[in-house]
């Protein structure tokens, strides 16, 4: 049975997409998650911002972190399918703080550039393409989350995009509400959605040991491996996740194109 509390007094306006009727926001009600975030060369990242207004997130002078995430959502108002997330913590008009930027992420919130979004649903990659320029494709998004270690496996088109493994830390209460926007490109305009989840039962770890990638032979594994992640910094594991997902609150013009691998645009 659905646990709607976190939704109450949430008006949600109806919607169509691809012929079938949907709500605005959108509701998630059950979701797993667990996320790694690797230590990424800044300039690595700034050449896949789409706008100056946008700075990624330090953590040392010259290092960034890309955050690659995997999601089962098991119940939502699109149904259930997974999802892996590659995606850039960053802030508008102002740098962060070294560090301390990070760590108000962690408590408050975060601000994270989507840049690849693999999933299982079809519904859901024409639908966030459609209304918000969300950089989805259609993939085999395989997570695990049953052993000692959590993994997702992605491929696309028969070649693997990566494998990704951690040690599934002990959850523990939290009840944490964490806010947060989504920053996506459609048309030639950035664009801020937001979102909030609750977050029940939570599970963390720093030991670089407790984690695994492989990257595969498809051309957003090699746009991985030109990123040229570091060593993981944070684990974050999350059970009974519950997220609302808005619409566009706002919108600026792109300074510049950026590259971004998808199905009928492959990278060069």
């Amino acid at each position: 049975m659905r646990d709607t509390a976190f939704f109450d007094g949430i008006a949600q306006i109806p919607d169509r997409r691809g012929g079938r009727d949907l709500k605005r926001p959108v509701f998630f009600y059950d979701s797993t998650m667990f996320q790694v975030s690797f230590l990424t060369p800044i300039e690595r990242i700034r050449e896949l911002l789409p706008s100056h207004r946008i700075h990624p997130m330090r953590f040392t002078p010259k290092r960034a972190v890309t955050s690659i995430g995997a999601v089962q959502h098991h119940d939502s108002d699109v149904g259930a399918y997974n999802v892996l997330g590659i995606m850039f913590p960053v802030t508008i008009d102002h740098p962060a703080p070294l560090m301390r930027g990070l760590l108000k992420v962690a408590t408050e919130g975060a601000t994270l550039f989507a840049w690849q979004m693999p999933e299982t649903s079809e519904f859901a990659v024409e639908s966030g393409v459609e209304t918000a320029g969300y950089p989805k494709f259609l993939a085999d998004v395989d997570i695990d989350t049953e052993g000692d270690w959590a993994t997702c496996r992605v491929e696309e088109g028969g070649r693997q995009i990566l494998n990704l493994s951690i040690r599934r830390p002990s959850v523990v209460p939290v009840h944490r509400r964490w806010p947060a926007g989504m920053l996506t490109v459609r048309d030639g305009w950035v664009q801020r959605i937001p979102y909030v989840s609750n977050i029940p039962y939570a599970g963390k770890s720093s030991k670089a040991a407790d984690v695994g990638l492989e990257l595969g032979d498809h051309p957003v594994a090699d746009e991985l491996r030109h990123l040229d992640l570091g060593r993981p910094v944070n684990i974050q594991y999350f059970t009974g996740m519950q997220q609302t997902l808005g619409t566009v609150l706002e919108a600026w013009p792109a300074d510049h194109e950026t590259t971004r691998w998808t199905p009928t645009s492959p990278a060069s």
